[in-house]
């Protein structure tokens, strides 16, 4: 008994005297690749695994603020890589149609959650 008193002692003090360790923003290699296909849609592609949500933000480079925020974002929506949709099962990538209002430099985040994202950028052509 009194064995067991101090095994549940001690896993209780374990619990409340472990650090906590604060959430740390986690970026992902996405391997992004661009590719115009006309004055106002850019093609993206990046990685992705099989079942996978993903939030996908772009802004322009020069707005201040957060990507996915919405004050300034020109394109916010969310995607699911399955082989039915725009995902491709032989090389794990997904392709995205981006629209946007004018040329220029482009911010793009895709997000698995609120601390894992990747962010580039790309140029818009005029």
């Amino acid at each position: 008994m009194t064995r067991r008193i101090a095994a549940t002692a001690l896993l209780v003090a374990s619990f409340i005297l472990a650090p906590v360790a604060s959430p740390v923003a986690h970026a992902f290699d996405r391997e992004f690749a661009f590719k115009a296909i006309d004055k106002d849609t850019m093609e993206v592609s990046f990685k992705a695994w099989m079942g996978e949500v993903l939030q996908v933000c772009v802004k322009p480079d020069g707005a201040g603020g957060d990507v996915c925020d919405g004050k300034n974002s020109v394109e916010t929506f969310w995607v699911t890589a399955t082989p039915y949709g725009a995902w491709d099962r032989k090389t794990s990538r997904m392709t995205v149609l981006v629209d946007v209002p004018r040329c220029g430099k482009y911010k793009i985040r895709v997000k698995r959650s609120a601390l894992s994202f990747d962010t580039s950028m790309f140029y818009m052509p005029c």
